[in-house]
């Protein structure tokens, strides 16, 4: 509103401004969602593995730690919180840890899912405004 006219809009910028990284974090999660559902279906044969000694349990462990760091850094990243980089790192880390211990192509996809996960959530997750200062 102006004080000569009060129907003109204002003459400062207050357009919303789009994030340029929501595309990213979108396509991020999905990413995330796929990876966190293949584990899920090879969870079963991995228990089998391991209950028979072809894998330590070890690596079944790293492999559920990765889908749990996975799909709660996917809910922060939906959340905007800036934690979820070290959540997605945390993935990354228990997904090197399974393809050390047993080398399966879905710990290369979760090794470079994590890693992708945690540069875009940690651009995608800006600085916020401080009000009152």
């Amino acid at each position: 509103m102006d004080q000569h006219d009060p129907y003109r809009p204002p003459a400062a910028d207050t357009a919303v401004v789009a994030t340029p990284f929501a595309g990213w974090r979108r396509s991020c999660l999905a990413l995330v969602a796929i990876q966190a559902c293949l584990y899920v279906f090879n969870i079963a044969t991995g228990y089998q593995l391991a209950s028979t000694g072809d894998i330590s349990v070890l690596a079944l462990l790293a492999t559920v730690g990765a889908v749990a760091f996975l799909t709660i850094g996917a809910v922060m990243l939906g959340a905007r919180s800036r934690a979820a980089a070290y959540v997605f790192a945390a993935a990354a880390l228990c997904a090197c840890v399974v393809l050390w211990l047993w080398r399966t192509p879905i710990a290369i996809t979760g090794v470079g899912i994590a890693a992708i996960a945690v540069l875009v959530s940690m651009r995608a997750t800006g600085a916020r405004a401080v009000v009152g200062r």
